[in-house]
C-alpha cells in the first residue's frame, strides 16, 4: 500500500511537471536579441525598430526581439561572431563586413548601384512584392550557405556623404553652392 501512494503522488507530481512545461511552451513569447551598430536614430537603428515592429505585428506579439544598439553586445564583427557561437540571436550590420565570409554581397557595398529607391525595390522582390525575385533569393542562399548563418535580406540605407573645403555652421552656408561634378 505504500508503494502505491507513493506511486500515485508521483505520477501526480510528473503530471503538474508536463502540464507547467506544456503550458509555458504553449503559451510562451519568444524573446531574441537583435545587435545593431548604430544608435536608434540613426540607419541601422531605425531599420532595426521596424522590423521589431513588423515581426511582433505578424506574429500577434509570440515573438519579441530586444534591440542592442550602438555596438552594445560589440563591434560588428564580434556580433556575427556571437550569431555564429549563439550567443547573439540576430543582427544588422553592413554588407561589407560580410565580404570576410562571402563576396555574393559585395555588389550591394557599391554606392549608388541603383537610380533610385524604385528601382532597387523592382530588382530585389517579385512584382507586387510578395517575396524576394529569384535573383535575390539565389544571392541570400548562396551568402547563407558561404556565412554558415542565415542571411534574411539586404536593406540599402542609401548614406551620403558631403565634404567642404569651407567653414560650415548653418544649412544657409552651402545654400547655392554647386558641387565640381555637377558644374
Amino acid at each position: 500500500m505504500f508503494l502505491r501512494k507513493n506511486n500515485f503522488t508521483l505520477v501526480l507530481i510528473c503530471l503538474i511537471c508536463l502540464m507547467f512545461i506544456f503550458s509555458s511552451t504553449v503559451f510562451a513569447q519568444h524573446k531574441f536579441s537583435l545587435a545593431t551598430s548604430d544608435k536608434f536614430w540613426a540607419g541601422q537603428g531605425i531599420n532595426a525598430q521596424r522590423f521589431v515592429t513588423a515581426i511582433n505585428y505578424d506574429t500577434g506579439g509570440e515573438i519579441e526581439f530586444e534591440i542592442f544598439p550602438n555596438c552594445s553586445l560589440g563591434e560588428e564583427g564580434e556580433f556575427i561572431e556571437g550569431v555564429q557561437l549563439g550567443t547573439v540571436d540576430t543582427g544588422i550590420l553592413s554588407a561589407s563586413i560580410l565580404s570576410v565570409y562571402t563576396n555574393k554581397l559585395n555588389p550591394f557595398v557599391t554606392p549608388f548601384l541603383f537610380k533610385d529607391s524604385l528601382s532597387q525595390f523592382d530588382f530585389m522582390f517579385e512584382s507586387g512584392g510578395e517575396g524576394f525575385s529569384s535573383i535575390m533569393e539565389s544571392v541570400l542562399e548562396e551568402a547563407s550557405k558561404d556565412c554558415g548563418f542565415h542571411v534574411l535580406g539586404v536593406i540599402m540605407e542609401g548614406i551620403k556623404d558631403a565634404y567642404f573645403n569651407i567653414p560650415i555652421d548653418t544649412l544657409d552656408d552651402i545654400n547655392g553652392k554647386k558641387n565640381k561634378i555637377d558644374g
